[in-house]
């Protein structure tokens, strides 16, 4: 993949192995690396990635994609189309027809989103990377040349933010804007507030217009900072933002953390429906790693056997 090609066909070809590999389950982070390094070479490999992903989005997914310089089949996470070495150069034609039968301005308002139990990664057109967590959906505009704006309507989402001091990077949510130039973090949306997490560099966070306490007034969040947003109000505590954010790992961790919250988390994870028989144990407190590719009834046989309580099986949900 390090070969330089100049034709349309050759970057779109070029950007289908990419958008393949990184849909993959097996690509390590000196791939990761090599992927950004060649996005960022020319404007028009970003360009041509954008629009295999675009086509790839919106026409569901591949299944096994040979590579153009290989007979080895490369299986994906998303199967429904196939493409073959031989029909590679026909694919990239048809991915360029295609093109004319979408919507213009394919890089405004773009939606991402995830169901229960999913988790998802994107490369925006800036070389920015997302990911979903579970239950969650954003929009993405990048068409005006001086901003790049995303709508965060639901859940949660990690950030790695490609550095662009003219061109600033604005979460927007119900409580408030997110404003960074390049850093890593998390926000999360809920009906309750918004809540920021910061790994690296800086953000800074801004009531919407309207509310009360704070009204307007920003606060800037840096590495192992949080801040939650509630009704113009902006509390901030030290975290350890990478166990904070340890679900994109796929691990919940929980230090301390109450049983309520931890069931709410198994809730939010698990398409299943947890109760407490007795409101009493929602105070207790729970220390536990719980790998995500557990099925449920494995994590909670983990937390019975540290806690010390019962686990029944009811009609369409369990109870505690």
């Amino acid at each position: 993949m390090n070969k330089s090609l100049k034709s349309n066909d050759d970057l779109e070809a070029t950007a289908i192995e990419w958008l393949t590999l990184l849909r993959s389950a097996s690509i390590t982070p000196t791939q990761e690396r090599a992927f950004f390094k060649w996005l960022n070479t020319a404007p028009e490999h970003q360009s041509a990635f954008v629009r295999v992903d675009q086509i790839w989005q919106r026409g569901s997914a591949l299944a096994n994609v040979k590579h153009a310089s290989s007979k080895k089949t490369r299986t994906v996470r998303q199967p429904l189309y196939i493409w073959t070495t031989a029909g590679l150069a026909m694919s990239c034609i048809f991915a360029v027809a295609f093109l004319f039968l979408l919507p213009a301005n394919l890089d405004e308002n773009t939606l991402y989103q995830t169901a229960t139990g999913e988790r998802k990664s994107y490369v925006l057109a800036d070389g920015s990377k997302i990911t979903l967590n579970v239950n969650s959906k954003v929009t993405v505009n990048m068409g005006n040349p001086k901003t790049r704006d995303v709508k965060l309507l639901l859940g949660e989402v990690y950030f790695e933010v490609a550095h662009n001091k003219k061109r600033p990077f604005t979460i927007h949510t119900q409580e408030g804007n997110v404003v960074v130039l390049g850093t890593q973090f998390s926000v999360r949306a809920s009906a309750e507030n918004t809540q920021v997490t910061v790994i690296s560099g800086r953000v800074r966070v801004t009531p919407v217009s309207g509310t009360k306490a704070l009204d307007h007034k920003a606060v800037n969040l840096t590495a192992n900072q949080q801040g939650e947003l509630h009704s113009g109000v902006i509390e901030t505590n030290p975290i350890n933002a990478q166990r904070a954010l340890a679900w994109r790992d796929g691990l919940l961790r929980f230090e301390k953390a109450p049983l309520a919250e931890v069931i709410a988390e198994l809730n939010r994870y698990y398409n299943t429906d947890i109760t407490l028989s007795n409101e009493k144990m929602a105070s207790l407190r729970v220390m536990a790693v719980l790998p995500l590719e557990n099925d449920i009834m494995t994590n909670l046989a983990y937390l019975k056997d540290n806690l010390n309580i019962e686990v029944k099986n009811l009609p369409d949900t369990q109870g505690i």
